[in-house]
C-alpha cells in the first residue's frame, strides 16, 4: 500500500532467514508492498538484473531526467534490466562468500567497535576467520618511513611455511625474510658489499638463469634512486637466514627529479618501479619505470661461465635494452610540465603487449607503441569536494596542485579540468543560474550555474560551471591566509556567497552582482572551518523572521550564528532552525558523530542526505504571507516514517566514510563504517539526488564513489522542482488560486513517485540480502578443505631423559610435561613410557621400509630417545614393515597437506605419491658413541626442504628398532630453498 510503513524486521537477522522470510510473504504475514507480492516483487528485480542489457549507446550517454517525464516514472519490479550495481560483483562466478562474510555490508552488526569502525576478533577462531595480525617484525631503525615497502618471492610458497620469503626496502637497507622450521620470519639484512650504500626504492624477484638452478631459486633486482639496477643473489640453497650479497650494477635511467621525503631530505627519484613479465620468443623479461618518464624492457638471459675460484657463476643475466617507452603529459602552457616518475608497473604475467603504468602524478597510463592517459589523477593531496546542485552525476574536486576538475560519475572520468595557477582548498557551485554582467552595464554576458574556487593565499576564483571560463578573480584577504570552504545562498535566497577564511573571518560576497563584497562577519577566534545557510527562519517579532540566516564553526568548535546582509551575529536561539545544508561537524543535530575519546579534529566532512528536510516553496509563501506555511513537510517523505529524520554521512582521519540517522543526537550513536581509503578522508559529500556519495582522500589522492540504497529521497534535484513551480507559477499567474491548483497537483505527482521509489529501493535491499545469502549457501555447498600445516617438531630434550635431545612434536612435548608431574617415580623412557605413548602426532608420517645397513652394531639406543622416535615416526602398534600404510591412512584421515617436491605446487599428503622414495644415507659415528645420520629428499618428499623437519624416513635396525636419532653438527640435512 503506498505510504504504509512495512516490516522491515528481515533486514535485520543476521544471517538473512531467506526460507523463512519466503514463507512470510507467501503466508501474507509480511504484508503487501504498491507493487504486489513482495517475494514476486524481489524476484521479479532480480531476474531482470540478470537479463543481458543492450544498449544502443554508451550508459554516460543514456537521458537521466526523470523529472522531465509527464507523469514523472517511478522504477518497478523488472523494470530496470541489466546488471545492478549493488549486488552484480556479488553473482561473479570467481567469488565465493563465506559465511562469516556474508553480512560484511553491515559491520556494525557484527561485533564493531563503534569507536573504530572495525572489527575486532576475539577468540582465536574468530581471528582466523578474519584479517588478522598474523606477525609484526622489526623492520629498520630510524626516522619514518625507513620502509617503503616489500614484495613477496612468488617463485616459492606464500603460505607462510617454512621456505616462504618476501622482501622490505628502504632508506639505505634491503631486508630478506625467509620462514624457519616454525613458520617464523626470520629477518637478515642484505649486503652491499664494496658497492656505495644508497637508497632502495623497489624490489622484484627474478628466475635465477644459471646452469645449475634448482626450482625456486631466485634472485633480487632493485631499483635505486641514481637510477641503477642492482642484482643481489644469495646462497644456494636460500634458507632463514642466508645473506643476500649486491654482486652487480646496471646502468639503466637517468636519476630524474630531486623528490623531499617527509624528513626534508631532498633524494633523486630514481628507478620506483619493477615488474616482470613472459616474452612472445620464449623467456622473461625485467619492466624498469623511472623518475626520466621512461619504461625500459631488458630480457633474462642464461648466466654460464665460472669465476676465479673455478666455482661456477650463479645469479641471472641481463640483457641488453630491448625497448624503451617514453611517457610525454601534454602541457596546459601555464607551467612548464616536468617528466612524469613512474612509480608503478603492472603488466600480464604471460603476454608481451600492452601493460599498465603509474606515475606519481596518479595518471594511468597504456603503454604500447602510442603511450596514452587512461585514467586521470591528482598531482596532490585534495581538500574538497562540491556536488552540482542540478545534474547527479557531475562533481568538481579541487587539488592542492592547482588543478580543478570536473568529474563525470558514470563515466568515472575527467569531464572538463583547469589549471588556476595556485594551490586550491576550496570549491563550491551555486545553487541556481545566476548572471554575470558586463563592466557597461548593457546586461548579463552569462546566465548559468557558477563554480567558485579558492586557494591557500586568499585568492578567490569564479569560472563557468560548463566551459571552466573565468568571469572574476579577487583577493580580499589582506593576511593571504586560505579559504578552506565557500557556500551558495539557496534557492530563493538573497544570491550571496559566504566565504570561510582562515584569518576567522566569514566574507559574504553579492554573487548576482559581479561579487561585490558586502560585508565581513568578524567574531570568531581561529579558522573558520565551515559556513550553511538555513532556510527562511521563524523568530516571531524579530526583524529576522522570514530571513536567511548563516551559521559558521570554527577550529576551536565555536558556533556562530550571523546576518548575512549587514555581517552581525545573531543572539536568538538557532536550535528549530530548519537548514539548507548542514556540513558542520559541531551542533545538536550532529552531537554523536564524534567517537570517545576524540581531540575535536578526527572528523573532517559532514553532510546530510536531503530526505526528511522540509523544500522551501517561495511561490507559496508569497501566495500564503506566511514562511511556516511554504514550508513542506512530510512523515512519509522521510526516513522510517519519522517526520525530519534522515541520513547524513562523515569523512575522519581514520580512512573511514561513516554514514548515520540524522539528527545525530544520542552519545555513541549507531552507524555504518565503510573503508577504501589509504588515508584520512578530507571531504564527502552527497551528489544531488543523493544516490550517489563521493569522498576524497588527502594523501592517497583518491576518489571514491559510494552507490547508495534506501537513502535517496526519490525527489528530483531542487533547481528541477523550482523549475516546474515556475512554470506553474507563469501558466496560472502571480499568486492566483490557479497556480496554486497546480503546484498543488505537481507535489502531489513528486510525493506519491517518491514513496514509490522508496518502495522499490526497500525491495532492492531485500533483494541484495537474497542474492549474498543465496551465494553463501552456494559457497559453503563447494567449499573445499584448506590445507593443514603439519604437526611442527621442535629439537628439545626428550621428556623422561637427563641429557637426550631428539625431533618431539609439540603437542607430545606439551602432553609429556603436563603428565609429567603425574608421573614422577615411574620410568622415564621406553616404549610404554606414559608420558609419550599417549600422544600421537598430528604430522603425517612417511616412512620407508628399508633396513638398516648398520644393523645393531652401534648398540641399543637408550630408552628415551627410543621412545620419542618411535612415536614422532609411527604409530602405535605398526612397525616399520607397514609404515607406509599406516602414514597413508593417518594422513588421510586428518586431511593433512604437504608441499610437493614442485615449487608452488601442493599434493595431499594422504595421496601415494608416484616418485619412488630415496633410501637413507648413513654416515660414521662420532667418538661419544651413537649412531649419527642424515636424510637426503625422499622422492615424495617436500620440495626443497629439509626432512630434518619431518623426520620422514625411518631408521631402524636388523630387528626393526629404531636407531639412535642424535645428529651431529656437521652432518648435511639436505637440500632447503
Amino acid at each position: 500500500m503506498e505510504g504504509e510503513v512495512l516490516n522491515d524486521a528481515w533486514l535485520g537477522n543476521y544471517p538473512f532467514d531467506l526460507d523463512n522470510w519466503k514463507a512470510a510473504c507467501v503466508g501474507g504475514n509480511q504484508g503487501q508492498t504498491g507493487h504486489g507480492s513482495e517475494y514476486d516483487a524481489v524476484q521479479a528485480i532480480l531476474e531482470a538484473s540478470r537479463q543481458p542489457l543492450h544498449l544502443d549507446r554508451p550508459a554516460w550517454e543514456q537521458e537521466t531526467e526523470w523529472w522531465t517525464q509527464n507523469p514523472p516514472a517511478a522504477p518497478t519490479p523488472g523494470s530496470e534490466v541489466g546488471p545492478c550495481g549493488m549486488w552484480s560483483l556479488l553473482e561473479h562466478p570467481d567469488l565465493r562468500v563465506r559465511a562469516d562474510d556474508a553480512d560484511g555490508m553491515y559491520m556494525s552488526m557484527r561485533n564493531v567497535k563503534r569507536e573504530e569502525g572495525f572489527l575486532r576478533p576475539g577468540t582465536g577462531e574468530d581471528k582466523l576467520k578474519m584479517p588478522h595480525l598474523e606477525q609484526s617484525f622489526p623492520g629498520c631503525n630510524g626516522t619514518p618511513p625507513m620502509v617503503y615497502g616489500v614484495v613477496w618471492n612468488r617463485l616459492k610458497p606464500s603460505s607462510g611455511r617454512r621456505g616462504s620469503e618476501f622482501a622490505s626496502y628502504g632508506i639505505k637497507h634491503l631486508k630478506v625474510w625467509v620462514a624457519n622450521d616454525e613458520g617464523r620470519f626470520i629477518g637478515t639484512p642484505a649486503s652491499f658489499g664494496t658497492e656505495h650504500i644508497e637508497n632502495v626504492l623497489s624490489a622484484l624477484y627474478v628466475p635465477a638463469t644459471h646452469a645449475m638452478r634448482s626450482p625456486g631459486d631466485s634472485c633480487l633486482l632493485t631499483g635505486f634512486a641514481s637510477g641503477k639496477l642492482g642484482l643481489w643473489v644469495p646462497p644456494y640453497p636460500t634458507r632463514a637466514g642466508a645473506v643476500y650479497t649486491l654482486v652487480r650494477h646496471f646502468k639503466a635511467h637517468s636519476p630524474g627529479k630531486l623528490i623531499t621525503l617527509v624528513d626534508g631530505t631532498q633524494v633523486n627519484g630514481g628507478v620506483r618501479a619493477l615488474g616482470l613479465r613472459a616474452r612472445a620468443e620464449g623467456g622473461m623479461e625485467v619492466l624498469s619505470g623511472g623518475a626520466d618518464g621512461c619504461v625500459r624492457v631488458w630480457p633474462l638471459e642464461d648466466l654460464s661461465g665460472a669465476r676465479p675460484d673455478g666455482s661456477p657463476m650463479k645469479g641471472l643475466k641481463l640483457g641488453k635494452q630491448a625497448a624503451e617507452f617514453r611517457l610525454v603529459t601534454p602541457g596546459t602552457g601555464l607551467r612548464k610540465e616536468e617528466d612524469p616518475m613512474v612509480v608503478a608497473l603492472d603488466c600480464h604475467a604471460s603476454l608481451d603487449r600492452e601493460f599498465l603504468a603509474g606515475t606519481d602524478g596518479c595518471d594511468i597510463w597504456e603503454v604500447d607503441a602510442d603511450p596514452r592517459i587512461v585514467v586521470e589523477g591528482h598531482e596532490d593531496a585534495l581538500d574538497e569536494v562540491a556536488a552540482h546542485p542540478e545534474s547527479p552525476y557531475t562533481f568538481a574536486t579541487a587539488c592542492n596542485s592547482g588543478k580543478l576538475r570536473v568529474w563525470d560519475a558514470r563515466r568515472r572520468d575527467v569531464a572538463k579540468s583547469a589549471d588556476l595557477g595556485y594551490a586550491l582548498c576550496g570549491i563550491a557551485f551555486s545553487q541556481e543560474h545566476l548572471p554575470f554582467l558586463d563592466e557597461g552595464k548593457r546586461g548579463a554576458l552569462y546566465d548559468g550555474y557558477h563554480l567558485a574556487v579558492s586557494g591557500r593565499a586568499g585568492e578567490l576564483t569564479v569560472m563557468r560551471s560548463d566551459t571552466l571560463q573565468p568571469l572574476v578573480h579577487r583577493q580580499d584577504v589582506s593576511t593571504k591566509q586560505a579559504i578552506p570552504e565557500m557556500k551558495y545562498s539557496p534557492l530563493g535566497g538573497p544570491r550571496l556567497l559566504a566565504a570561510a577564511c582562515s584569518d576567522a573571518n566569514v566574507y559574504i560576497y553579492r554573487a548576482d552582482k559581479n561579487y561585490q563584497l558586502v560585508c565581513k562577519c568578524v567574531g570568531h577566534s581561529s579558522t573558520v572551518t565551515n559556513v550553511d545557510w538555513s532556510l527562511p527562519v521563524l523568530l516571531h517579532g524579530t526583524h529576522m523572521d522570514g530571513k536567511f540566516v548563516l551559521q559558521s564553526c570554527d577550529a576551536s568548535g565555536s558556533l556562530l550564528y550571523w546576518d548575512p546582509t549587514t555581517g552581525k551575529k545573531l543572539p536568538y536561539n538557532m536550535r528549530d532552525a530548519e537548514w539548507y545544508t548542514w556540513t558542520l561537524p559541531v551542533g545538536f543535530d550532529v552531537m554523536g558523530i564524534w567517537p570517545d575519546c576524540s581531540d575535536g579534529t578526527d572528523v573532517n566532512a559532514v553532510d546530510r542526505a536531503r530526505i526528511g528536510t522540509p523544500i522551501y516553496d517561495p511561490y507559496e509563501a508569497a501566495y500564503e504571507n506566511s514562511t511556516e506555511a511554504a514550508m513542506h513537510y512530510s512523515e512519509r517523505d522521510s526516513a522510517d516514517g519519522i517526520c525530519g529524520a534522515g541520513f547524513v554521512v562523515t569523512a575522519d582521519d581514520f580512512a573511514t566514510v561513516k554514514l548515520f540517522n540524522f539528527p545525530v543526537v544520542a552519545d555513541d550513536a549507531p552507524y555504518k563504517a565503510f573503508r577504501g581509503h589509504a588515508s584520512h578522508v578530507t571531504s564527502v559529500r552527497f551528489l544531488a539526488d543523493d544516490r550517489l556519495v563521493v569522498s576524497v582522500g588527502g594523501n592517497d589522492r583518491g576518489i571514491y564513489q559510494w552507490r547508495t540504497c534506501g537513502v535517496a529521497s526519490g525527489l528530483p534535484p531542487l533547481p528541477a522542482i523550482f523549475r516546474v513551480l515556475a512554470d506553474c507559477e507563469a501558466k496560472g499567474g502571480p499568486q492566483t488560486e490557479a497556480s496554486k491548483a497546480l503546484r498543488e497537483e505537481v507535489w502531489d505527482r513528486l510525493h506519491t513517485r517518491s514513496r514509490a521509489f522508496r518502495s522499490y529501493e526497500r525491495l532492492k535491499l531485500f533483494a541484495m540480502r537474497v542474492v549474498v545469502e543465496e551465494k553463501r549457501v552456494n559457497s559453503l555447498a563447494s567449499a573445499k578443505p584448506q590445507a593443514k600445516l603439519p604437526e611442527q617438531l621442535v629439537w628439545a630434550k626428550v621428556p623422561g631423559s637427563t641429557n637426550q635431545y631428539g625431533p618431539i612434536p609439540r603437542s607430545m612435548l606439551e602432553a609429556a610435561e603436563g603428565g609429567g608431574k603425574a608421573s614422577k617415580g615411574t620410568s622415564g623412557g621406553g616404549a610404554g613410557s606414559p608420558g609419550l605413548a599417549a600422544a600421537s602426532p598430528r604430522m603425517t608420517p612417511r616412512a620407508s621400509a628399508a633396513p638398516s645397513p648398520r644393523g645393531s652394531a652401534a648398540g641399543s639406543p637408550p630408552p628415551p630417545l627410543a621412545a620419542a622416535a618411535a612415536a614422532a615416526r609411527l604409530p602405535s602398534g605398526h612397525t616399520a614393515g607397514n609404515a607406509s600404510a599406516a602414514a597413508v591412512s593417518a594422513a588421510a584421515s586428518e586431511d593433512n597437506y604437504d608441499l610437493s617436491g614442485e615449487v608452488g605446487s601442493y599434493e595431499p599428503s594422504g595421496v601415494p605419491s608416484l616418485r619412488p622414495a630415496a633410501a637413507p644415507s648413513l654416515h660414521g659415528s662420532r667418538s661419544g658413541g651413537g649412531l649419527s645420520f642424515s636424510t637426503p629428499r625422499s622422492g615424495n618428499g617436500v620440495g626443497g626442504r629439509s626432512d630434518k623437519r619431518y623426520v620422514a624416513d625411518s631408521v631402524t635396525d636388523e630387528d626393526g628398532m629404531p636407531e639412535e636419532a642424535s645428529i651431529p653438527d656437521e652432518v648435511d640435512v639436505g637440500d632447503e630453498f
